[in-house]
């Protein structure tokens, strides 16, 4: 039976090895949680705070974790086969070793994430994450070259967020800082 949660908090809860499938737990508060090697498949994590928590060798394989704040996140070793990723704030996230088979992330934002040169983190980039600055910032013509956090200031400033939200990127910036 699905375990449904839905806007939980549980901070830095101790959960490592928690068997879960098809856990319910949407807009919940897992900062600097223990998830370490959890059963997690099919979970529907949209929007959960994950900031800081250890998910080192958790199956979350077919996961929902659209929008999620995985800031810092230790996904060493986790199985992220077919997982949503769209959204998801990955920065600084530990990936090494991490399977993304089939993962789709479509604005997932992995600057600073790391993946120990396994392969994970470009696999990631190449189902539609960036690194540094959005896409959607991006318009033709409108930046070319490396943008760091001062760039982005700038564009907030310009007002060019609004506008290239209307159309598609032609190209992704990385931020090389």
């Amino acid at each position: 039976a699905d375990v449904r949660a839905h806007g939980a908090r549980l901070r830095q809860a101790d959960m490592r090895g928690l068997q879960a499938p098809g856990l319910r737990c949407r807009d919940g508060d897992l900062e600097g949680a223990l998830l370490g090697g959890a059963v997690l498949r099919h979970a529907d994590l949209r929007s959960t705070v994950m900031l800081d928590a250890d998910l080192s060798g958790a199956d979350l394989s077919h996961a929902d974790l659209r929008d999620a704040d995985l800031r810092h996140a230790d996904l060493r070793g986790a199985c992220l086969d077919e997982a949503l990723l769209s959204g998801a704030d990955l920065t600084g996230a530990r990936l090494d070793g991490a399977s993304v088979n089939g993962t789709r992330a479509r604005g997932a934002c992995l600057t600073r994430a790391r993946d120990g040169d396994t392969g994970s983190l470009q696999a990631l980039l190449e189902a539609g994450g960036y690194a540094g600055l959005h896409p959607a910032i991006v318009q033709a013509g409108a930046v070319s070259g490396a943008v760091g956090r001062r760039g982005l200031r700038a564009l907030k400033a310009a007002r060019l967020v609004g506008l290239a939200r209307q159309g598609e990127a032609r190209e992704q910036v990385v931020d090389r800082a």
